[in-house]
């Protein structure tokens, strides 16, 4: 590497996709522990339009520029001190998680147990749609302990986390109900959706009861926590953006008062998990759902499409 630079995806202010642009910054080195990754694609997510619009201004602040990109695919390009079980042209995902955001550039560094291998044959562009199913396995294995048999009902079903859902909860057995727009419900049907029901035409109290609710909305959490049976489990990884401090003080509420707590929380995979998400691929389970693959100097337009709203599976940006 005979160039300390690197292109990265920065803003200078908080607005709509158009404050995104590409600039050339530092490239990193790997500390002890770190390892240095070629980033191939990343993903976009709700949470990095949110951070861009300054809507969690309160969390990322008003010092610029701040970068973007949450999720990724590449490889090993160097190793810090100390690193093992990682080599150099390891084909690799990760998230950044809570350490922030970073990963639409060349080059990030990451400690080296947030990594994974992606499984052979596996293309890295259609890869960078899966990092995020390490949210939907927490969610449904570890959170709400879904069975075979059960009801499952998947709000947001043709977003990134919400198409892994639908994949996983059929393939474990469950019976699954996919909420989402009248134009994704072939889509999600197409994933193994029992039942896929416009979200526009129905209200929650029309939907039935359901042993487990993932939702990916963060909206009205009250209406779908009432179709709990007996028993039900119901997992949010959103809240109301609108109306923050009501929404998770209904969600800590929900612990105490009512049927069925609702279970909230944040992805934050490590290698273990990230394992689990390979098993899943290499064994059938799941598969990448791509909408549209964008190159880096468009991520702006990336941005702007996840916002419209109406896509099937993620939006990825290649990093050529």
């Amino acid at each position: 590497m005979d160039d300390d630079t690197m292109r990265a995806v920065l803003f200078d202010r908080y607005g709509g996709p158009e404050v995104l642009y590409v600039s050339r910054v530092p490239r990193p080195e790997p500390a002890p522990g770190e390892v240095l990754v070629r980033v191939r694609a990343f993903s976009v997510n709700g949470g990095e339009t949110a951070a861009r619009s300054g809507r969690l201004r309160l969390l990322t602040g008003r010092k610029f520029p701040k970068r973007i990109g949450l999720d990724f695919t590449g490889e090993v390009a160097a190793l810090g001190a100390g690193v093992t079980g990682i080599v150099i042209g390891d084909r690799v995902w990760g998230v950044m998680g809570r350490t922030g955001f970073g990963s639409a550039a060349e080059y990030v560094t990451l400690r080296a147990e947030r990594l994974g291998r992606v499984p052979d044959g596996l293309d890295l562009v259609e890869a960078a749609a899966l990092p995020v199913a390490t949210t939907a396995i927490t969610a449904l294995r570890d959170k709400a302990r879904l069975r075979p048999g059960e009801r499952l009902l998947v709000r947001g079903a043709a977003g990134g986390v919400g198409n892994a859902a639908v994949q996983l909860g059929r393939a474990h057995g469950a019976e699954v109900t996919a909420l989402a727009r009248a134009a994704n419900l072939d889509f999600v049907r197409t994933l193994g959706a029992h039942h896929a029901i416009d979200h526009r035409a129905v209200s929650p109290s029309e939907l039935g009861l359901f042993d487990v609710v993932l939702d990916t909305v963060g909206t009205d959490l009250r209406a779908f926590r009432r179709l709990l049976s007996p028993g039900g489990r119901m997992v949010t990884i959103a809240f109301d953006l609108t109306r923050l401090a009501a929404s998770l003080g209904y969600i800590a509420a929900s612990a105490v008062h009512g049927r069925g707590r609702v279970r909230f929380f944040s992805g934050n995979p490590t290698r273990a998990l990230f394992d689990d998400l390979a098993r899943e691929v290499s064994e059938g389970r799941l598969r990448p759902a791509v909408d549209t693959c964008f190159p880096l100097e468009e991520t702006a337009a990336a941005h702007r499409a996840l916002e419209a709203g109406g896509v099937q599976g993620k939006y990825v940006v290649k990093v050529d």
